[in-house]
């Protein structure tokens, strides 16, 4: 190991940096195979086998163009699964070069996701994990009335609002696939699922996918995957979400989960994404944006997602009918010692819900961002009463 590391000394230093890492994460057969290349490429960018002058006002050998760290580890964990050869990309020795070239166009994206609608209530929705930083900056995209998209694989992130465009214009979500394709030269490296508002869903794997990469349809959803552990992930998927009852952001997530408990990204979890758009369904109706939660870095990110989906569900859903409870005598003093201990209410414990009892629940509402959940009149929505129990004590 100590030779290796003096191997890497001299190397170029756009070099050194990936040779460091490599010795870092790679296993001892897939470690082999780079290092020779290495050091193969080392060898024909010397200034003796290159027919440069090593004076030291010579130009720097034309070394290398490494891709990103992310394509640089990806295709290494696709040479360890096929034990096929390695070739760094070397611009002076067309001999290492791989068979098929990554482009730089598209961002890689090696995960999960599904795109479903709820014919009931309109809502279209997008749930995806990944092993790649803020993969909901880029996968889900969704308009209501629309349709709802997933872009991985090599992310062609123009898939997303060309194809809602395509979508809001008549196309069905076929027609509007065909359509993307036929635009994108390097279609083979893309992987989408289309839900429209309407019509039968689509998904696509491209035939230059990692694997295992393939999805499921169902009549209201669309599961994709790739660089998964097996088909078991997007199977779960599909099954769960069938199976579940409850709004659609539950059915996506549990769906998200089910995936992940049946092996997920093989490269384990990094970040994941809720996205639920419905008319007029965002803060204040002033746009479709219903759910739009992110976990950018999280060890285990659909867990963390949950947490903050009963967040955004404790904040911005409105009341549920069934929860809204009238203050009586009873709820009125337990209301006032609780805001008591709050330091809102500073009366008697009467029992009785008067303007000084009104005014200090309605503060403390406000400090803690329960203003959706604020009804007029002697009534109390029975999730905020349980939020003060559990946030102040019973």
């Amino acid at each position: 190991m100590h030779f290796l590391r003096r191997v890497g000394y001299l190397l170029p230093s756009p070099a050194r940096e990936y040779y460091r890492l490599l010795l870092a994460v790679a296993s001892d057969g897939v470690f082999s195979i780079v290092t020779e290349s290495l050091l193969k490429v080392k060898a024909a960018s010397a200034p003796e086998a290159s027919g440069e002058d090593s004076s030291p006002d010579s130009p720097p050998p034309s070394f290398i163009a490494l891709p990103h760290p992310s394509l640089f580890f990806a295709i290494l964990y696709q040479r360890s699964l096929t034990s096929s050869g390695w070739a760094c990309y070397n611009t002076s020795t067309p001999e290492l070069q791989p068979t098929q070239p990554a482009s730089r166009k598209g961002c890689l994206k090696m995960t999960f996701s599904i795109v479903a609608r709820d014919p009931q209530t309109g809502e279209l929705g997008v749930a995806v994990q990944s092993k790649f930083l803020a993969v909901g900056a880029v996968v889900p995209w969704a308009k209501a009335g629309v349709g709802a998209i997933a872009t991985q694989s090599w992310a062609n992130t123009t898939y997303g609002p060309r194809g809602l465009e395509l979508l809001a214009r008549g196309l069905s979500a076929a027609g509007t696939l065909e359509q993307l394709l036929a635009d994108d030269a390097e279609r083979a490296k893309r992987q989408v699922g289309i839900v429209p508002v309407s019509g039968a869903p689509v998904t696509y794997t491209g035939s230059e996918c990692f694997p295992w990469a393939g999805g499921r349809v169902g009549e209201h959803y669309a599961c994709q995957g790739n660089i998964l552990v097996s088909e078991e992930t997007v199977n779960a998927m599909a099954r769960t979400f069938e199976e579940t009852s409850g709004q659609l952001c539950d059915r996506l997530l549990a769906a998200l989960a089910a995936g992940q408990e049946a092996g997920g990204d093989s490269r384990g979890q990094q970040s994941a994404a809720l996205l639920v758009v419905r008319e007029k369904g965002g803060y204040g109706g002033f746009n479709d944006r219903f759910i739009d939660l992110r976990v950018d870095d999280h060890a285990r990110p659909i867990e963390e997602l949950a947490r903050l989906l009963q967040l955004h569900k404790l904040y911005l859903f409105p009341p549920d009918p069934q929860d809204i409870l009238p203050i009586d005598g009873a709820i009125a003093r337990e209301l006032q010692e609780l805001l008591t201990r709050s330091g809102d209410y500073h009366g008697p414990l009467s029992g009785v819900f008067d303007e000084q009892t009104r005014e200090a629940f309605w503060h403390f509402c406000g400090r803690e961002n329960l203003e959706e959940r604020w009804l007029e009149g002697k009534r109390i929505d029975r999730v905020v009463l349980t939020f003060m129990r559990e946030r102040l004590g019973s």
